[in-house]
């Protein structure tokens, strides 16, 4: 993330241990403001769009942390790229929206995708 300069002003988040571990880890030091929604334990892509779909403000970059199948049917739905999702991957969809409400509707592209096994670590 700090390698593409990728600075969310929104994280929406499940709140299961694990992704709270990793949403503490990864945003350490950051000022996105942090939600915690119960809707996102293990949602559907269904869910998924809906708790996206109700973001309101100002929100250019949103990151959204849970789970599968809910993630991967969700870059499916959003970009037709059917890719499996392992834990603690990293997707940018860039929508050809600018209001949330609208994500039903829309498409977007898949503009990168990152695995841990993927990362260099020093």
């Amino acid at each position: 993330m700090r390698e593409r300069k990728l600075c969310p002003t929104l994280v929406l988040s499940s709140p299961a241990l694990r992704t709270r571990q990793t949403v503490e880890l990864v945003f350490e030091g950051a000022s996105p403001e942090l939600r915690y929604d119960d809707a996102l334990y293990l949602a559907s892509v269904g869910k998924l769009l809906e708790v996206v779909s109700r973001v309101e403000g100002d929100y250019d970059h949103v990151v959204v942390v849970g789970h599968n199948p809910g993630l991967e049917e969700l870059l499916l739905r959003l970009t037709g790229i059917d890719q499996r999702f392992p834990t603690a991957a990293l997707a940018s969809i860039g929508l050809d929206t600018d209001q949330w409400a609208a994500i039903f509707e829309t498409r977007g592209q898949l503009d990168w995708f990152v695995t841990p096994k993927q990362l260099v670590i020093p």
